[in-house]
């Protein structure tokens, strides 16, 4: 699309990678729980790809929901809006691959005798954990972590938004001091400043 890359970009991309590499962590366990089960393997991987769309949709809806919100115009500067880009076309590609192209290879090696047999690393054969007792400690922390973070956002008033948000320029300025001098006075940068770069800094 011969756009430039950015640091922004880059982020989005990896964050894309991520996500593509936690949806065929999903198909891969339910693969798994599926072959210990009455069936052939095509079927196995048939039921795993059939139940693990659900949640790898689900986590791709979440992840691009705030990216769209970020190209709303006048919400975020350039920079923010190429980190959102890159985010929608990357998951856009993650998704197709991780339902579509894993599939087909998956489908293509069992139908072309290539995978008659999938091994996989088993740390415990049948795990029987109790997670939900666990269930009212984690909504009460969940939930004082959360109005934490929703006051510390509140209380830091416009601080907390960097120039990616506001928009504007940043530029890092280097004087060195005069002879016999350890340092550069103000009205000295504040000149400096007025001449490399204009008025309005």
């Amino acid at each position: 699309i011969r756009q430039t890359w950015t640091l922004p970009g880059i982020a989005g991309l990896i964050l894309s990678l991520a996500m593509a590499v936690d949806a065929n962590v999903l198909i891969y366990e339910r693969l798994r729980e599926e072959k210990g089960k009455e069936g052939s393997l095509g079927f196995a991987l048939k039921k795993a790809y059939q139940r693990a769309f659900t949640t790898i949709f689900d986590s791709n809806l979440t992840t691009v929901i705030p990216a769209f919100i970020l190209l709303v115009p006048g919400l975020a500067t350039e920079e923010v809006k190429g980190f959102a880009i890159v985010m929608i076309i990357g998951l856009g590609i993650s998704m197709f691959t991780a339902v579509v192209v894993t599939r087909m290879i998956f489908e293509t090696g069992i139908k072309m005798g290539w995978i008659k047999e999938l091994r996989m690393f088993h740390l415990f054969e049948k795990p029987n954990f109790d997670w939900m007792k666990f269930a009212r400690f984690a909504f009460v922390s969940t939930a004082i972590l959360a109005t934490a973070g929703i006051i510390a956002f509140i209380s830091r008033g416009d601080e907390k938004y960097d120039i990616e948000f506001v928009g504007g320029t940043q530029v890092e300025l280097a004087l060195k001091p005069e002879k016999e001098k350890t340092s550069v006075g103000i009205e000295d940068v504040r000149r400096k400043a007025d001449e490399a770069l204009g008025g309005a800094v």
